[in-house]
């Protein structure tokens, strides 16, 4: 119930149509209250629909940098670890579930390490969506249809970041693998850097999809566009569950053991 208010009410744009809503119904009796919420929210939304405004508000919560290869510990026994993200239900163009966009993302980036690494690659997601098909099953479809690797692991019952972490050590840890290359957009990197390390895990982030800079004089960069509106999105939703995160560190994780596939070992490919 929290995470739905969490991504439905709480971030862009339904936080400011709701301050346009409320605006509208309190300006009869409080007629400069009603205006100032009107203007504060279509302000509000356009700015963060913008790309200088939404690529400020990503550089914000970056704290990691694009891995380098030559930061790889020699002789590590390390694993590839992907975040789960989201995917198309049942897209009828391919006639099977495919990862959206942001999936694919990791993906690329977790097939180009791997490449670079030879380090085996663990996807994390459970089941989502209409059909509750298992997420890192969806992107195992790809990885290997589409990139041509196999994972090792498939962790598959996770449904948050959190479980992402614990779930993969769950797998990893009983096999000595605690070292991970952590793939993740860099929005969402922070937290789950600090989700992992919780999990027993030394992370060596990988994040895709870093921040660009744009000149703020720029006219065109000031141009409201979904696709920056959606980038502001999570990054403010990333910086309220990083709260969430800090007020519930104490609760006691879930225990519930990982339901687990097991693929046989994986061999570099080019």
């Amino acid at each position: 119930m929290f995470q739905t208010l969490l991504k439905f009410w709480l971030i862009p744009p339904a936080i400011n149509i709701a301050g346009i809503i409320i605006g509208v119904a309190l300006i009869t009796r409080y007629q400069k209250l009603g205006k100032a919420l009107i203007l504060l929210s279509v302000c509000s939304l356009w700015l963060l629909s913008t790309a200088f405004v939404s690529s400020r508000l990503q550089r914000s919560i970056e704290e990691h940098p694009a891995f380098q290869i030559a930061d790889l510990p020699n002789n590590a026994n390390i694993a590839i670890v992907v975040a789960g993200a989201a995917h198309h239900d049942l897209a009828k163009e391919y006639g099977v579930s495919t990862p959206t966009d942001s999936g694919l993302e990791r993906l690329h980036y977790a097939a180009s390490l791997h490449r670079r690494t030879g380090a085996p690659v663990l996807l994390t997601g459970g089941p989502m969506n209409r059909r509750n098909e298992v997420h890192s099953e969806i992107l195992a479809y790809s990885l290997e249809n589409e990139f041509k690797i196999k994972p090792s692991w498939l962790e598959n019952k996770s449904t948050t970041t959190r479980e992402n972490a614990l779930f993969s050590a769950d797998i990893l840890l009983p096999l000595n693998i605690d070292k991970i290359l952590l793939v993740t957009h860099s929005y969402h990197m922070k937290r789950s850097v600090s989700l992992f390390t919780q999990a027993g895990f030394t992370v060596l982030p990988a994040p895709t999809r870093l921040s660009a800079a744009y000149e703020w004089y720029k006219w065109r960069y000031w141009m409201p566009d979904a696709s920056s509106l959606e980038l502001s999105a999570s990054v403010i939703y990333e910086y309220v569950a990083l709260l969430r995160d800090e007020l519930t560190l104490a609760t006691q994780p879930d225990t519930t053991e990982p339901k687990i596939t097991e693929i046989d070992p994986l061999t570099a490919s080019d």
